[in-house]
C-alpha cells in the first residue's frame, strides 16, 4: 500500500512539473510570419465594383477589376503592368482579359485577409482618435477600432530593429482613416513588403500623405488627392478611388551583409570579430531646394534629384529654420532634371520654412539648403511628384 501511495505521489508531481514546463515554453508570435498573398502578391490594385482615377497617377504593378466591372480615368500610361479585366470591358493596349484569374485573386484576398485579422493581437489600442500617431512600433500585431477623427494624424515609424523579416500586421476592426499630410515610414531594415494592414470596412489615406503596407479592406480603399502607398490598394468588395496617386507594390530584398573586421591586438593575444554592415552607400549628393511655389494653402518644391541608391525623398518644414516640426515622405521617383513635391493644408497666411533630404534603407543624405515660402508667390498647377 506504501508503495503505491509513494507511486501516486510520484506521477501527481511528474505531471506538475510537466504542465510547469509547459507554461515555461515561449509561444511563437505570429506577427513574424507574413501574411501569404498567394496570387493576389502580384496587383498593386485590385478592385470588386469599379477603379476610378483622377490623372495622372502613377501604379507600379498590376491592376485587377472583376467582369461587370468599370475602369474610370484610368490609362495603360500610367500603369507599369498589365490592367487585367474580366470581361473585356476596358479598352487599352495594356489590358489582358482573365476572368479566371481575378477570381483566384479575389478568393485569395478573402483567404489572405482571414488569416491577418485572425492573428492575435499583441497590442490593443482602446484609445477612440489618432491611435497611431507618434509611436514608434516593432514587430507585432496591432488591433485598434474607429478613430473620431482619424487613426493617424503626424508619423508612425515601424521599426524592423534591424531584421529586415520583421512583420508588422494592423488590424481595424472599423474602418481606417488617415489624415492630410500624415506619415508611414520605415527605419532599421523594415520594409513595406512585410507591413500589412487588414480593414473591416473602408479605408481613405488624406490628401498628401504617406503610406506604406498591404491594404486589404473589407469593401472599398480610397486615395485622396496626392497621397502615395508603397504597398498595395486592395478592395475585397467594393471600389479603389484614385486622384493623382503614386502606387508602389513592395518587393521584399534580402540585404547581403558586408563583414567588416576589427582585430585588437595586445603582447599575449589577438582576436577579431566580423560585424555585418548595410550594403546600401549614403546617397552621394545633396539636393539643392531652388524654387517654392505657393498657391493659397498649398506649396510645390522644387529640387535637384539626388544620385546614387536612393529610395524616398523626405520634407521637413516649419515657421522657424531649423526649427521644423512638420514632416512628409515619399516614395523617390525618376527625375529627370527636376523633382517636384506638393503639400497641401498649410496655412495660406503664414509663411514656412522647408528643406529637403534624399535616403535609402541604410541611411538619409545630407540636408538641402533651407527655404522660406509664404503665400504671395505666384501659384503654379498642382504637378506633383516626379517631374
Amino acid at each position: 500500500m506504501k508503495v503505491f501511495k509513494k507511486i501516486k505521489y510520484f506521477v501527481v508531481l511528474l505531471l506538475i512539473l510537466l504542465l510547469q514546463f509547459t507554461f515555461m515554453v515561449p509561444q511563437t508570435n505570429a506577427a513574424t510570419t507574413a501574411v501569404n498573398l498567394l496570387t493576389t502578391d502580384n496587383f498593386a490594385v485590385l478592385a470588386h465594383t469599379s477603379i476610378t482615377d483622377v490623372p495622372t497617377s502613377s501604379i507600379s504593378g498590376d491592376v485587377g477589376l472583376s467582369a461587370g466591372a468599370s475602369i474610370t480615368g484610368l490609362t495603360c500610361s500610367e500603369v507599369t503592368g498589365t490592367i487585367y479585366d474580366g470581361d473585356s470591358g476596358y479598352i487599352g493596349a495594356c489590358r489582358v482579359t482573365n476572368a479566371a484569374k481575378l477570381t483566384q485573386a479575389e478568393t485569395d484576398l478573402g483567404t489572405a485577409s482571414t488569416d491577418a485579422s485572425g492573428r492575435t493581437p499583441t497590442t490593443t489600442y482602446v484609445t477612440t482618435n489618432n491611435q497611431l500617431g507618434g509611436k514608434t512600433l516593432t514587430t507585432g500585431v496591432y488591433a485598434f477600432g474607429h478613430g473620431d477623427t482619424n487613426n493617424l494624424t503626424g508619423t508612425l515609424t515601424l521599426d524592423g530593429e534591424g531584421d529586415s523579416n520583421a512583420v508588422f500586421i494592423f488590424q481595424a476592426s472599423s474602418d481606417l482613416v488617415t489624415a492630410s499630410n500624415s506619415v508611414v515610414s520605415l527605419t532599421n531594415s523594415a520594409q513595406a513588403c512585410n507591413v500589412f494592414w487588414v480593414v473591416s470596412s473602408q479605408a481613405t489615406l488624406g490628401s498628401s500623405s504617406t503610406f506604406i503596407g498591404t491594404i486589404m479592406a473589407g469593401t472599398s480603399v480610397v486615395l485622396n488627392t496626392s497621397a502615395n502607398l508603397n504597398g498595395r490598394a486592395l478592395a475585397r468588395t467594393a471600389a479603389v478611388t484614385l486622384d493623382s496617386n503614386t502606387i508602389t507594390k513592395p518587393t521584399c530584398t534580402t540585404p547581403t551583409p558586408t563583414p567588416t573586421s576589427t582585430t585588437s591586438s595586445s603582447s599575449s593575444s589577438s582576436s577579431s570579430t566580423s560585424t555585418p554592415v548595410c550594403v546600401d552607400s549614403v546617397p552621394t549628393n545633396t539636393p539643392n531646394l531652388f524654387q517654392i511655389d505657393r498657391a493659397g494653402s498649398k506649396a510645390t518644391l522644387y529640387f535637384s534629384p539626388v544620385s546614387g541608391n536612393l529610395s524616398y525623398y523626405f520634407i521637413a518644414y516649419g515657421l522657424s529654420p531649423g526649427s521644423e516640426q512638420y514632416g512628409v515622405s515619399f516614395p523617390a521617383g525618376l527625375s529627370t532634371g527636376v523633382a517636384s513635391y506638393t503639400i497641401n493644408d498649410l496655412d495660406p497666411n503664414t509663411a514656412y520654412y522647408f528643406k529637403v533630404r534624399g535616403g535609402n534603407g541604410c541611411a538619409p543624405g545630407g540636408w538641402s539648403n533651407n527655404k522660406e515660402s509664404n503665400s504671395k508667390n505666384p501659384a503654379l498647377p498642382n504637378t506633383g511628384f516626379g517631374h
